[in-house]
């Protein structure tokens, strides 16, 4: 079945947190890639949260004290930083920001891919036959089929007889491209 651009950025919208589209496209490995990074998106929000909330009663306990200053850098008892909670949640959301722009691309190469297996022909990922091309892509299946075999009847035919060399009929030096008389 022929996929749609548009049903692809529905499921990227909806669900790409899990990659929804990436099974829709028929790529379960990245789709599983997306769920990690999902999983690991999220233990990133935790950590931000936890980090910004030391942050913030640090800030207010230095407030409510004495010194009405507000602490310069606040000192962390957990060990958890804005910075780890930050490059966990980037993946997924630079992995979303690819998929937003390059979707089109991957939906046909998705088509390509179906076309091909449609037709008994495996097309390489970076085939540039179009979806609408699938005749061309067998044809193209069935040229390198027919050189293959030439090749193969070439060289049992050279195997077969062996070479013979013919000498000009005055018994000197072969002639290129001389005229015999």
């Amino acid at each position: 079945m022929k996929k749609s651009v548009f049903v692809t950025y529905v499921l990227w919208f909806l669900f790409g947190g899990v990659g929804a589209h990436k099974f829709y496209l028929g790529r379960p490995a990245a789709g599983g890639l997306y769920i990690c990074m999902s999983l690991l998106f999220w233990f990133g929000v935790l950590s931000l949260s936890a980090a910004v909330t030391e942050h913030v009663v640090d800030a207010v306990t230095a407030f409510d004290g004495s010194d009405h200053s507000f602490p310069a850098l606040p000192q962390r008892r957990s060990g958890v930083s804005v910075m780890t909670g930050l490059s966990m949640m980037a993946p997924l959301m630079l992995a979303g920001l690819y998929d937003l722009f390059t979707i089109p691309f991957q939906v046909h190469v998705a088509n390509q891919r179906l076309a091909a297996d449609g037709q008994g022909v495996s097309a390489p990922a970076g085939s540039t036959f179009r979806s609408d091309d699938g005749e061309a892509a067998f044809s193209a299946a069935k040229a390198d089929e027919l050189i293959a075999r030439y090749i193969a009847q070439q060289q049992q035919s050279r195997t077969a007889a062996p070479a013979v060399q013919t000498r000009p009929a005055g018994g000197g030096a072969p002639t290129f491209g001389k005229r015999r008389r």
